[in-house]
């Protein structure tokens, strides 16, 4: 078994395990809640893209690999602050149907 040339030197976080039970966890969350309680249309999406790109954003600074893509972000922690944008902005614009289905 071969082992990688940095491993003796540095310890190895095993950023796919992490990311997995991340993410299975937030998925069993996010499930439950939709199937209790659908939110009104967008609201899971938007708190779901906000949950993964935030989980991401931090998995991409325990990576071993030095690659800049834009501003001194890689390219998963520049397209991570896009999705929480993303998310922000639906969530935001969903926020008047959420007021309006619960009220009703």
């Amino acid at each position: 078994m071969a082992v990688p040339a940095g491993a003796a030197i540095q310890p190895v976080v095993p950023v796919q395990l992490i990311s997995f039970a991340y993410l299975a966890g937030g998925g069993a969350v996010f499930g439950a809640l939709y199937l209790k309680n659908a939110p009104a249309g967008g609201r899971l999406f938007a708190f779901s893209a906000l949950f993964y790109s935030t989980g991401r954003f931090i998995i991409e600074f325990w990576r071993d690999d030095y690659r800049v893509f834009f501003a001194g972000l890689s390219d998963g922690q520049f397209f991570s602050l896009c999705f929480f944008a993303a998310g922000c902005i639906i969530l935001f614009r969903t926020r008047k149907n959420a007021k309006v289905n619960s009220s009703g």
